[in-house]
Parts: structure tokens; C-alpha cells; sequence
């Protein structure tokens, strides 16, 4: 396990081998400010607790009872160390990465997924980079799988960053252009067809954002978002901390958007072991929960052999004025 460093304009990410995730994410303010609630320490990278940062690939969230069929075969993913059957967030959040490119500014972590409960193997990178504008700190993170196999596989990517709050937890909230929450089960997988679909009632067709608050006690996605025009079209979102201070993220829709893809995910985290409910767990996936086992999903997923699946998250952080 290897922690390495980012830097640029006086900001320093680290970023840790073991799932190729980032610790922390330090702005040169006055006092400094991290605002990326990683793991602290080499213990916590092995306990996994909140899946901090993470890489999700080759699938995000949940999978019902752990199983799922591709291509006429049943995969079972088995059981969790805790007895549940959950398949929590792919394959990737304890793999080792080992290092393929690195700058001052940005780093790129790679490794390969060939396991007997997934169709075929698939090379994921991820590449961090720090920017600058004059009045933000941007954090970007690229993830790329490729399909090293013979056949089509199903592949679904998403980014799992908690984000600290800046001034009173009550008074911070998300504005988001969502128009649909996601109904869940007790075991939070999606309700089965349009069921899993409900109006988001704080949806302001106006200002085509809905507003999330309190932040508190959520485990939620939101989707049917409202992406912006472009030669790549983006999703963006915004934590409103209490200082003043905001946290925009920023990510790449997927090429056919629907209900069911281009997901932000809010948790609050009182339930964890470390620092419950200190930070939000602010994620985008490209598909809701229990993809692979939804229609609506399934042909969206195929990354045919030789073929990439991309995405791209920004995180820009404008400090209070």
C-alpha cells in the first residue's frame, strides 16, 4: 500500500494505492481546508469503512441478493463479511493500482479486474489531476475500463467522495437539476419498473434545480437530470456549505440519458464507524442501483470487446468570499 502526492498553486492531494483512492484534497486558504473526508490512516483503508473515495467499476451500489445474469449466466457474487449479500460498489475498492503516469499535477493508477464472478476482464484506469481558476481549486478524476475480453460486458462506473462541510452542517444544502428520486426497498434496491420513479417535489421547474435539505439521514439518488448542452454534455450539482462556501461537481452524462442513468447519490453517513455524519458522501454513478439486473439499463451497459467506458468528475471548490 503507497501514498502519493499531488500538487499545484500551494493545493496537495494524496491519493492511496489500495483502491486508488484520494485521502485528502488540502486549499492553500487561510486556515487551510481539506475538503476531502478520506480515510486517515492505513487502518482505515483496510477497514473500508464508508468506502471512502471510491472507484466504482464495474457496477455502483448494490446488486439484489448479490446475483445477476449476463449472456444467459449466472454470476453469484456471494456473501459479505458481514453475512449480507449486497455486492457493495464493484470490484475494484480493494484492489491494489499500481501507478502508470505521474506529474506534478496529476497521477494515473491502473488495474486489472479478472475474477470468475464477472463476464470478462477489464483493465480500469484512473487518473486524478488538480487545477486552478482565479477564484476555485478544481480536483478532476477520470475513470476508463476497458473491455480486454472476447465479448460485450456490462459496465457501469461511478465516484464515491465524501466532501467536508464548511461551517454548520444544518446550514448546508444541495441544489441539484433533478426531477426524480429513486424509491428503494429495506435492503435499498430500486423498486421493481416505474415504481423505483418518483417526482422529486422540491423540483423548481423555474429554476430547473431542486434543493435538498436537511442534510440529514439520506441515502438517496436522484436522477431524470436536466444535463447541459455541449459537444460533451455535463450533470452539474452543488454543495451550499454554511460558511458561504461552495462545492460544485461537474460530470460527463452518459450519451443516452434516461431515469435510470446519470445518478447523483447523497449520503449523510450517520451510520458510519469513522466520523458519522462529519461529511457528505456527494457521488455520481452512470446507472442507478442493481443495473445489471434492470431492463431499462441493460443494453446501455454493453461495452462490446476492445471498447471504453468513460467518465469524468469535477470537483470545483469556490471558498466563502
Amino acid at each position: 500500500m503507497e501514498e502519493y502526492t499531488i500538487e499545484r498553486g500551494g493545493a496537495k492531494a494524496t491519493v492511496c494505492s489500495r483502491g486508488a483512492v484520494v485521502t485528502s484534497w488540502v486549499i492553500p486558504t487561510a486556515p487551510p481546508f481539506n475538503i476531502i473526508d478520506g480515510y486517515r490512516s492505513r487502518d482505515e483503508v483496510e477497514e473500508g469503512d464508508g468506502c471512502r473515495s471510491a472507484i466504482l467499476a464495474p457496477w455502483s451500489n448494490r446488486i439484489a441478493d448479490a446475483r445477476y445474469t449476463h449472456a444467459d449466466i449466472e454470476y453469484d457474487l456471494g456473501t459479505d463479511e458481514d453475512g449480507r449479500r449486497e455486492a457493495l460498489h464493484g470490484l475494484v475498492t480493494e484492489a491494489d493500482f499500481t501507478v502508470v503516469d505521474q506529474s506534478h499535477s496529476a497521477i494515473s493508477l491502473a488495474t486489472v479486474i479478472d475474477a470468475d464472478t464477472y463476464p470478462h476482464r477489464v483493465r480500469i484506469v484512473v487518473t486524478y489531476e488538480l487545477g486552478q481558476r482565479a477564484d476555485s481549486w478544481i480536483l478532476t478524476t477520470r475513470i476508463k475500463g476497458y473491455n480486454l475480453g472476447t465479448g460485450p460486458t456490462p459496465m457501469g462506473l461511478g465516484w464515491h467522495p465524501y466532501i467536508c462541510y464548511d461551517g454548520p452542517r444544518d446550514q448546508a444544502y444541495v441544489t441539484l437539476p433533478a426531477r426524480t428520486t429513486i424509491r428503494t426497498d429495506d435492503s435499498l434496491i430500486p423498486l421493481e419498473g416505474d415504481l423505483a420513479f418518483a417526482s422529486l417535489e422540491t423540483y423548481d421547474p423555474v429554476t430547473g434545480l431542486a434543493t435538498i435539505k436537511p442534510l440529514e439521514n439520506l441515502d438517496t439518488a436522484f436522477s431524470d437530470l436536466t444535463a447541459t448542452p455541449g459537444e460533451e454534455a455535463l450533470v452539474t450539482a452543488t454543495l451550499h456549505h454554511g460558511s458561504g462556501a461552495k462545492t460544485t461537481m461537474v460530470a460527463t452524462a452518459p450519451a443516452s440519458f434516461t431515469k435510470a442513468s446519470g445518478i447523483v447519490h447523497l449520503f449523510t453517513g450517520e451510520v458510519l464507524e469513522n466520523r458519522p455524519g462529519e461529511s457528505l458522501a456527494f457521488e455520481y454513478c452512470q446507472f442507478m442501483t442493481d443495473a445489471f439486473n434492470r431492463a431499462e439499463c441493460r443494453d446501455q451497459l454493453e461495452v462490446g470487446p476492445g471498447d471504453t467506458r468513460s467518465m469524468t468528475v469535477s470537483l470545483i471548490h469556490t471558498p466563502s468570499p
